[in-house]
């Protein structure tokens, strides 16, 4: 992938396994954007500075500082992570120039080149939803 970075081309990676979470990672590919979960951040960032941490069910408050500090180790190898955390939501967070003082408008681009480390936060909360039906498969329809 690394040569298409030279071409200007954007990857996002999805894991898929905590399990292989690590491997674009490791094969040094040219990641822009990442969108783990919580547990293949853990997965992802343990591997990059050498140690996994196994974490028990916490509050929602300790889960977004974790995930806050977790992005912040794959910024160094990606320009974007954005962290699906279940009923919590999407925490995006991105690096940004030092002196953008309107963090996270709609009319911000989503990338800024920086040689500061400042990373933009942005929790993206879940709706919470009344009723849940259930339907099966992609347009799948009966003739009754």
């Amino acid at each position: 992938m690394s040569r298409y970075r030279l071409l200007r081309y954007e990857f996002w990676f999805e894991p898929t396994d905590v399990k292989k979470a690590m491997k674009a990672f490791n094969k040094g590919y040219a990641i822009t954007f990442a969108s783990p979960n919580l547990n293949e951040l853990r997965a992802i960032a343990g591997g990059l500075v050498g140690s996994a941490k196994k974490v028990a069910p916490q509050s929602s408050e300790s889960i977004l500082k974790e995930a806050v500090e977790l992005s912040q180790i794959i910024l160094n190898r990606t320009q974007a992570v954005f962290v699906t955390l279940g009923k919590l939501g999407v925490l995006a967070i991105k690096l940004i120039l030092p002196k953008v003082s309107r963090r996270g408008s709609p009319n911000e681009p989503l990338l800024v080149n920086s040689k500061e480390r400042n990373p933009s936060v942005r929790l993206y909360q879940a709706p919470v939803i009344s009723t849940f039906r259930s339907v099966s498969g992609a347009g799948d329809w009966s003739w009754n």
